[in-house]
């Protein structure tokens, strides 16, 4: 079976990733689970953990997420894995190897972030994103911030990021969409995962993602809690793996 690889943010208060972890044992298949980055004081020892300093989470998103992606390269033990953020959750059964998701032409995606704001610096990651790949050679370039679970393997990743060090010029760019396009993954179509406040969760799918306000404070977070209220063995004092 195939890894899980998280990206963690500083913090102990992450009850996010706890629910995560509860729905990973419970819906996915997996070998064994890897917390790059921070380690909760609630995670057990079921969970392996490489620590990856980083920089204030709120300035420094992006920046900290590209050097978790660096380490997670150079681990000689880690194949093929999926890739989680500490705030995706699996709400159905499903296969080991999620297969590619995407949201359609990056390119377009870039111009409706930009019509609704502008300035914001996501926006200018994707036209960044979106250019480079124009420029490789690839104007149908699909977008791969679907806000899910991503299966990849080490060299992938490790090529993706060689690929970003020589054409991005120092800048901040997609990685995922980078990947996915560089190495041709194609996959299927999928609407919204992420829930950003009060709307309703989408009806399908085997995913979800949040923010924090929504997850504490919305009703897809009230969701997620009910469905998952059992600890998993990736917390300190639940059940043994």
């Amino acid at each position: 079976m195939t890894d899980i690889v998280y990206l963690v943010r500083p913090g102990n208060e992450n009850p996010e990733l706890r629910y995560s972890l509860r729905s990973v044992h419970r819906n996915m298949p997996h070998e064994r689970v890897w917390l790059f980055g921070h380690r909760p004081s609630f995670v057990s020892a079921a969970a392996r953990h490489v620590f990856v300093p980083q920089r204030d989470p709120l300035r420094w998103k992006r920046q900290n997420a590209l050097l978790i992606l660096q380490e997670i390269a150079a681990r000689a033990d880690i194949d093929r894995f999926v890739l989680f953020n500490d705030d995706f959750f699996v709400t159905q059964l499903t296969g080991p190897e999620p297969p590619p998701l995407h949201r359609g032409s990056l390119v377009e995606l870039a111009r409706r972030r930009a019509r609704i704001n502008p300035s914001s610096h996501y926006t200018k990651v994707l036209d960044r994103t979106a250019r480079l790949l124009t420029d490789a050679g690839m104007p149908d370039a699909l977008s791969y911030e679907t806000h899910s679970p991503m299966t990849m393997t080490r060299d992938q990743l490790s090529r993706t990021l060689a690929y970003i060090e020589r054409h991005a010029a120092g800048k901040m760019v997609a990685p995922r969409s980078i990947l996915g396009n560089v190495h041709h993954l194609g996959g299927e179509l999928t609407g919204e995962i992420k829930v950003y406040g009060p709307e309703p969760s989408p009806s399908s799918g085997p995913f979800l993602s949040t923010t924090d306000s929504s997850f504490k404070y919305h009703a897809v977070g009230k969701v997620i809690r009910r469905a998952f209220p059992d600890p998993s063995p990736y917390e300190q004092g639940g059940p043994s793996r």
